[in-house]
């Protein structure tokens, strides 16, 4: 026979028990809300707002462990539909086949998800998220977040006008390091464009192979880069840098901050109607 989910019985507020069992009687659904245990064989669930529509669930809220086979969740503008899961909350343990969510203009797709939260583990094969303007499409991806390290094939990211393509990509984020093979960002008139790219934050140390950079008037083109921010130390082989009516031109260059010590093979600085053009500069300067 055609088996058809029913209420059995409902007990108000907090103490809340439902038992849904199917027109044989042979499978049945309790649910507890106060602890919160839910284990459904085919369940609808609608909470205000929020909509539950599993193939299978176990759901216990305290630890909180959800178990399920396919599901489809709206809470207000969110909207989570899955084919397989598996949730632990405490050191939350995510597991699930595919996924779309839609949290208002937020869309997440991707094929195969591992999230652990606590060192919080994100491993995932494809994806492609949408938030307002926001797209990211990697080819496969994992996430550790504590240490945090991001390694995925490629990327493709809009938000606003901030757009992000890269080939490869791993990103530690503590010291925060930060390595890709090629890659393509816009924000406003924000342009980078550059071959490799290992940046560590903390001491941050920024090294790539070929960057083109527009900010506003701003433009920067360096053949190759390191950056070094704390002491900072910037060492390109090429680059041209236009601020305004400021323009940079050197062959080479390394700038210390700190005591700063700037060293560079040829500069030409045009800065309104001022022009220096140099062959070799070093320029020292002690911290007060």
């Amino acid at each position: 026979m055609k088996r058809k989910a029913e209420v059995v019985s409902v007990a108000p507020k907090k103490s809340i028990q439902v038992v849904y069992c199917d027109s044989t009687l042979d499978s049945c659904l309790f649910a507890v809300v106060g602890s919160f245990t839910l284990v459904p064989s085919s369940l609808v669930v609608v909470v205000g707002s929020f909509t539950l529509v599993p193939g299978s669930l176990v759901v216990v809220v305290g630890s909180f462990t959800l178990v399920l086979c396919s599901l489809v969740v709206v809470v207000g503008s969110f909207t989570l539909v899955l084919c397989s899961l598996v949730v632990v909350v405490g050191s939350f343990t995510l597991v699930l086949c595919s996924l779309v969510v839609v949290v208002g203009s937020f869309t997440l797709v991707l094929c195969s998800l591992v999230v652990v939260v606590g060192s919080f583990t994100l491993v995932l094969c494809s994806l492609v998220v949408v938030v307002g303007s926001f797209t990211l499409v990697p080819g496969s991806l994992v996430v550790v977040v504590g240490s945090f390290t991001l390694v995925l094939c490629s990327l493709v990211v809009v938000v606003g006008s901030f757009t992000l393509v890269l080939c490869s990509l791993v990103v530690v984020v503590g010291s925060f390091t930060l390595v890709l093979c090629s890659l393509v960002v816009v924000v406003g008139s924000f342009t980078l464009v550059l071959c490799s790219l290992v940046v560590v934050v903390g001491s941050f140390t920024l090294v790539l192979c070929s960057l083109v950079v527009v900010v506003g008037s701003f433009t920067l083109v360096p053949g190759s880069l390191v950056v070094v921010v704390g002491s900072f130390t910037l060492v390109p082989g090429s680059l041209v840098v236009v601020v305004g009516s400021f323009t940079l031109d050197p062959g080479s260059l390394v700038v210390v901050v700190g005591r700063f010590t700037l060293v560079l093979c040829s500069l030409v600085v045009v800065v309104g109607s001022f022009t220096l053009v140099l062959g070799a500069v070093c320029l020292p300067w002690l911290e007060v």
